[in-house]
């Protein structure tokens, strides 16, 4: 039987630009949503308060945690094939890439499947403290393991990837610390939760896409590079 195989093709340029419209249209659907509740006070388990929590950024199970997961899916996917993309990379190094997908593909069940917010519920941890608590020194770890790779991959695209890391960790990290803190001290009812909230997220959604485009136009470019010619039975 022989292999069946089949090469998917995406431009880096046209899929940023469709994931940064539809993070457009997101955060602008919860912004109208919250809105919407804001003026007609809907009560909790009302059509319109449901409708309110499939657009609010902030909610789980809902139309932005589709695109988020899908989003880190697909992340997860091109870094598996960044490891296998160029047979001269080193072992470790592809390893590491490996690692990372993984972490990824964790990433996205865990944005439908909230784990780090269910082991908040289930423990002395509120406001999402559980996520920063398990997250950060994960990522410190990541960070550390990853910098050798860092180092040895092309300019432009440790450009990429640190200003993805700097977009998505702190969207994550830092702006989520800062909403959480206020959440614990005011509430999330309030306009100023609602707009770090709305920051957090937006942030995030934005990190994963430049990464995403980070490794499709490094694909892009290894496939554009012609492989070194193998040896000849030429003599000298």
């Amino acid at each position: 039987m022989s292999d069946v195989s089949f090469t998917l093709r995406l431009s880096p340029r046209r899929t940023v630009r469709v994931m940064a419209v539809l993070i457009g249209v997101l955060v602008a659907a919860s912004t109208a949503a919250i809105g919407a509740l804001a003026v007609f006070r809907w009560p909790e388990g009302s059509l319109g308060y449901e409708s309110v929590k499939f657009f609010w950024l902030d909610a789980e199970k809902n139309l932005p945690t589709l695109y988020q997961s899908l989003a880190l899916g697909l992340a997860a996917v091109l870094m598996f094939v960044v490891a296998r993309a160029s047979p001269r990379m080193l072992p470790s190094d592809r390893t590491r890439w490996k690692v990372l997908g993984s972490i990824f593909v964790f990433l996205a069940l865990d944005e439908n499947l909230r784990i780090h917010e269910t082991i908040g519920d289930t423990s002395s941890f509120s406001f999402g403290a559980a996520g920063l608590a398990i997250y950060v020194p994960v990522i410190v770890l990541v960070g550390v393991c990853w910098l050798p790779l860092l180092y040895r991959v092309d300019a432009r695209l440790r450009r990429l990837l640190l200003a993805a890391a700097v977009l998505y960790v702190g969207g994550a990290g830092g702006i989520e610390a800062a909403s959480q803190l206020y959440a614990g001290a005011a509430g999330k009812a309030t306009p100023l939760y609602v707009m770090l909230a709305t920051l957090e997220e937006t942030f995030e959604m934005a990190g994963i896409a430049v990464l995403v485009y980070a490794l499709l136009d490094h694909l892009a470019k290894a496939r554009a590079t012609p492989s070194p010619p193998g040896p000849t039975n030429r003599m000298p």
